[in-house]
């Protein structure tokens, strides 16, 4: 005999209905919003114009200034070093046997090592030169301002170093003053054209006497009487 398969069909009244499945709650997540990095901003630097049509930054303008300065420094300060330098006895030299006729050096590893030795001693003594002519233009340039801060303590370093490369001048002092003195008299330029377009526009004080006010056409016989009496 076959076997039967009987097949069983869940109800309820036979009480095999599976249990539900439980309903789980799914939370839904949101991705973050993307946002964008933020990049901090550098401070726009004032850029000033040289007279070339250039425009350079702070530090750039004040070196330009003190290269301008700089030959007519050094000429200065070598005349006085010369100066100071015939006034004092000059110190003994160490005798230097390559500048005897007679000297033999004992080989070419000799003469090779005393070149070096010499080529090095000028570099130094080049090199010491150049930092002690920057910083004696340094504190010179510092003594400047110093004397121009005395005067007005107020004043814009930026300005003073461009008035001066613009004009070609080698002192700040001077330049200071120089630059002084043009406000001044474009302040007095400005007051002076203020005050004569106020007097313009006053008919009192341009004809004394008179009293501001426009005559009444009807006291005279024609136009032409009124009208000559308006200028």
């Amino acid at each position: 005999m076959a076997d039967e398969s009987i097949e069983v069909v869940p109800s309820v009244e036979d009480g095999n209905v599976p249990a539900e499945t439980p309903n789980v709650a799914t939370e839904t997540v949101t991705p973050p919003e993307k946002t964008e990095a933020v990049v901090p901003t550098e401070p726009v630097q004032e850029l000033f114009k040289l007279p070339d049509g250039r425009e350079v930054d702070a530090p750039t303008l004040a070196k330009e200034w003190k290269e301008n300065f700089l030959p007519d420094y050094t000429k200065k300060a070598q005349a006085l070093a010369e100066i100071q330098r015939s006034k004092e006895t000059p110190p003994a030299q160490p005798v230097n046997k390559y500048s005897d006729p007679d000297y033999v050096p004992s080989s070419y590893e000799e003469i090779i090592q005393a070149a070096k030795q010499s080529a090095l001693e000028e570099l130094e003594s080049r090199e010491k030169a150049k930092v002690a002519e920057q910083r004696a233009l340094e504190d010179a340039v510092s003594s400047q301002l110093d004397e121009v801060k005395k005067i007005d303590p107020s004043v814009n370093e930026n300005e003073l170093f461009l008035h001066a490369t613009k004009y070609g001048f080698r002192s700040l002092v001077q330049a200071h003053a120089n630059m002084r003195d043009m406000r001044d008299v474009v302040k007095k330029t400005q007051e002076t054209t203020a005050k004569n377009i106020a007097k313009r526009a006053d008919p009192v004080s341009v004809n004394p006497g008179a009293t501001g006010q426009r005559p009444d056409p009807s006291q005279f016989s024609n136009a032409l009487e009124y009208f000559r009496s308006l200028k």
